[in-house]
């Protein structure tokens, strides 16, 4: 049973308790006092049995309240006596009453308003909960905003990246593709002008087969650089039976590589090579560092070079 129930409950009963009807009559002076057994008195349009010989005094009243019989017979004395008694008895049952009544009024008052603070604590702490989450609900729809544009912001900036790096590569690869694309630049040169050499002599190569780059002169049998870049340059030889054959790679006056060989018996052939890398302008020829005596076949005696890498 809830609060408000049991204080209705209580309030019916304080008002069945107050709601008590009061009911009570007095007669006096009878008409004849010398009255016959089982006689009746007339007295306004009540009829009252006759006592005999008994003064007629006669109190009603409803027992709901005194809860006492009343009195068949009294003197007028006793009569105002009780009937005094019976009005404060009833005065102080009204008071007592009304003074419950205050009691449970003041109750009903303070469970009123100790229900009233409720309800206004419940419709605050609502209103707060509500308001706490409108406010969270804003900062994360905002967050969220803020979120979608810093990844759109890192996404613009990861494809301006992208589109640099792209770039980059692709100047790169350019930049390799040159580098890869490597001129043709290779000669190849044989039959030499003289077959019998002197110390410090040049060997003239005579015959050219191919000579891409323009870079093998065949009048002074050497070669000059017009692209700078790493080379490789070889030589064959044969030399004339239990003779020597004595020769050099030489760059502008140095020799790069020496090469020595006697043919013991029948001709007897040998080659050598050299790796360099050069700059423009440089000259590479073949020298005979001694006195050498080369086979006079022009096919096996040869000098070529070609360019490997810039």
């Amino acid at each position: 049973m809830t609060i408000s129930q049991q204080i209705k409950k209580e309030t019916a009963v304080l008002k069945d308790q107050l709601s008590i009807p009061t009911v009570y009559f007095l007669a006096l002076h009878p008409a004849d006092y010398s009255l016959e057994p089982s006689s009746t008195l007339p007295h306004g349009s009540m009829k009252v049995k006759a006592v005999t010989k008994k003064p007629a005094c006669l109190l009603c009243q409803s027992q709901d309240l005194t809860k006492e019989p009343s009195s068949p017979a009294c003197s007028r004395y006793d009569f105002e006596e009780k009937l005094l008694e019976r009005v404060l008895r009833n005065e102080l049952a009204i008071e007592t009453m009304l003074k419950e009544i205050r009691e449970t009024n003041l109750n009903v008052k303070s469970t009123l308003g100790a229900l009233d603070k409720s309800k206004d604590d419940m419709d605050s702490k609502l209103t707060n909960a509500i308001r706490s989450g409108m406010t969270q609900i804003s900062d994360l729809t905002q967050n969220a905003s803020m979120t979608i544009s810093e990844i759109k912001k890192e996404a613009a900036l990861l494809k301006q990246n992208a589109s640099m790096t792209i770039s980059e590569i692709k100047k790169e690869a350019a930049l390799l593709k040159d580098q890869l694309s490597i001129p043709t630049v290779y000669f190849h040169a044989y039959t030499p002008a003289d077959y019998s050499l002197d110390s410090g002599q040049d060997v003239v190569y005579t015959a050219v087969r191919v000579n891409e780059g323009q870079g093998y002169d065949q009048n002074t049998g050497r070669f000059t650089v017009s692209i700078p870049g790493l080379y490789a340059f070889t030589v064959h030889f044969c030399a004339n039976p239990s003779q020597y054959a004595q020769l050099s790679i030489v760059r502008d006056g140095t020799a790069i590589q020496n090469s020595y060989f006697h043919a013991t018996t029948g001709h007897q052939c040998v080659s050598m090579q050299a790796f360099y890398k050069l700059a423009l302008s440089m000259k590479i020829w073949v020298e005979a560092y001694s006195t050498s005596s080369l086979f006079n076949s022009g096919y096996y005696n040869s000098f070529s070079g070609v360019l490997l890498h810039l």
